[in-house]
């Protein structure tokens, strides 16, 4: 269980932070809710305390050590399907929450950048990875989020 001010992702939103714990009744039932503050967003979260799906601890160092040593390789796309069929792939490896899914989906996605010119969707789904993997490295580095861009450039 966590407590109020740990850190969390929440897989789809990123790095949130638990600001408090309440009690909501919830299908007749009292549910207790951690309500979660996601950083760098106006969203805030109640998520049932029980869940164990829906949030996930910080990756810890050696994951993040991972993470970035994968970054760093050479990268060839596995795929060059259609965008449609690239894009519900990559949305499906951002909503696990996991840190090397984002990092393999941002790494393809930043292949195909050097390539050619990504589309609109293609931008945005970057930058959310981009946004996603800084937040967390950040954090768990006890790094400064600027210096830590231009790794992700």
């Amino acid at each position: 269980m966590y407590k109020i001010n740990d850190y969390v992702i929440c897989p789809g939103y990123g790095l949130g932070k638990i600001i408090n714990i309440e009690f909501k009744n919830v299908s007749e039932e009292d549910t207790s809710m951690y309500l979660i503050q996601i950083i760098d967003k106006e969203v805030k979260l109640f998520i049932p305390t029980n869940s164990k799906d829906q949030i996930r601890s910080l990756s810890n160092e050696v994951e993040v050590f991972n993470v970035l040593a994968f970054l760093k390789k050479d990268f060839f796309p596995s795929s060059l399907s259609t965008w449609n069929r690239r894009q519900k792939e990559y949305i499906a490896k951002i909503r696990t929450g996991s840190l090397f899914a984002i990092a393999e989906v941002f790494k393809e996605l930043h292949s195909i950048k050097n390539k050619k010119k990504l589309s609109f969707g293609e931008k945005k789904l970057l930058e959310q990875c981009k946004d996603l993997l800084l937040n967390e490295v950040a954090l768990v580095q006890g790094n400064d989020k600027e210096l830590l861009r231009e790794i992700f450039e």
